[in-house]
């Protein structure tokens, strides 16, 4: 089967930055992602559920930055 032009790859992990899978998706000139976006944002909503304080999810991927990869996900904010 074949991923239609424009597919985004996601892989979960985010050790390593980037994947086999990552740069084989990016190879065939598809989007590639790593799960550390979704980490950071997985934990702003478990800091806001403990401590109910609303926290940027900029500050997570900044503290973050120093696994975060060439070719990551964890610039991006929705």
């Amino acid at each position: 089967a074949r991923l239609p032009a424009g597919a985004l790859v996601y892989d979960m992990v985010y050790k390593p930055a980037e994947t086999r899978l990552m740069r084989e998706a990016r190879a065939l000139g598809l989007n590639a992602e790593n799960g550390l976006g979704m980490l950071a944002h997985q934990a702003r909503l478990a800091f806001t559920a403990w401590t109910g304080a609303d926290v940027p999810v900029r500050v997570f991927l900044d503290a973050l930055g120093e696994e975060a990869g060439s070719g990551s996900g964890a610039g991006r904010t929705p």
